[in-house]
């Protein structure tokens, strides 16, 4: 793949009035042009490989997941620490909900 360094800029145009004017291409630059056209074929094949070889990988820690003790033993563990969250957090919050109840019954009181 080719790249721009600052001395292409400053060949392929200039500034004027404040505003950067590109340089009219020629035909050197329209095969440059095709060389970045291969370059992009070049880079999506690239990708679309690196997005099938995610697309497996997710699958197949899918499938040990469900398939093997570990995987099901972490799914487990995972769920216990949510549930005790949750718990940790209703019982927070029932104290609390307690607590403004008995001050709301100590200022009727007074």
């Amino acid at each position: 793949m080719t790249s721009m360094t600052p001395e292409d800029s400053i060949e392929n145009g200039h500034f004027e009035h404040g505003r950067w004017v590109e340089a009219e291409l020629s035909d050197a630059a329209g095969s440059a042009s095709d060389e970045k056209a291969v370059d992009f074929g070049t880079r999506i094949e690239a990708v679309s490989a690196d997005i099938s070889r995610v697309i497996g990988n997710v699958l197949s820690l899918g499938r040990d997941i469900i398939e093997t003790d570990e995987g099901r033993q972490h799914v487990e563990s995972q769920v216990k620490k949510f549930s005790d969250d949750i718990s940790a957090t209703l019982n927070h919050l029932g104290n609390e909900a307690t607590k403004s109840v008995e001050q709301a019954f100590d200022k009727i009181k007074r």
